[in-house]
């Protein structure tokens, strides 16, 4: 006699089966539920920091504005330079500070078009590098460097300067830029250049959108004095 196989048995791993599927569906569905609920929340985080950031901004312009009215110079004896100014927020709060940007030595000076063998704004670099404790070959193969690796082209034309030979060579190659810094954080990479002496130079330094070594005295605060003495080397002692 031919028995048949338990149906009863087959059925219970059927339904076995059925849930551990349906158990992954809808583990997988309330994943991505949470996921897309968490883009949607930093979505809206977003653009409310981007409202903060632009009411902000409208504050400072006006606190500006105000400041500056019937003023025919800047300087930090008026209302704009007297510190951060702070707004309240329902989760916390805005600092708003403003600087001028003309209170700094300008890199982009070092792209200005000049026949002399190294262009008076390398010299005025040097010596700005040099009141840094930095020894002075340093100085002058970090400040050449940088002047190399600003200006149009790709030849070597200091004694210490380096060019694309020097970046080529190096575990992640990369070329000079050969162009005006958009960011002051480009010279890290410049030959002689670290980490402790860019922290030194940071709030001295800027990359302005200009070529022109424009400061504004008025607006430099006694740890920036070194960048007149660079200025006016070998004239000016500390």
């Amino acid at each position: 006699m031919i028995t048949s196989p338990p149906k009863r048995g087959m059925a219970l791993v059927v339904v076995l089966v059925l849930l551990a599927v349906m158990m992954l569906v809808t583990i997988t569905l309330s994943g991505r539920m949470q996921q897309q609920l968490g883009r949607t929340r930093s979505q809206q985080e977003y653009q409310q920091a981007l409202w903060y950031s632009a009411s902000a901004e409208s504050l400072a312009l006006s606190a500006l504005s105000l400041s500056l009215k019937n003023e025919k110079r800047v300087h930090l004896a008026q209302p704009w330079a007297s510190g951060p100014r702070f707004f309240p927020l329902p989760q916390g709060q805005i600092a708003v500070t403003l600087r001028d940007a003309q209170a700094c030595f300008n890199l982009n000076a070092l792209a200005q078009p000049t026949t002399a063998s190294r262009p008076l704004a390398v010299q005025q670099l040097i010596a700005l590098i040099s009141r840094l404790d930095v020894p002075a070959y340093r100085a002058e193969l970090i400040a050449e460097s940088l002047w190399e690796f600003i200006d149009e082209d790709r030849c070597v034309q200091t004694r210490l300067g380096r060019e694309d030979s020097e970046y080529l060579a190096r575990s992640v190659p990369f070329y000079a830029a050969n162009q005006p810094l958009a960011d002051i954080s480009e010279m890290r990479v410049v030959q002689g250049m670290d980490a402790g002496l860019y922290q030194k130079l940071k709030p001295l330094v800027c990359a302005l959108p200009m070529t022109r070594q424009q400061i504004n005295i008025n607006t430099l605060d006694v740890t920036q004095s070194v960048i007149l003495e660079a200025l006016f080397d070998p004239w000016l002692s500390p």
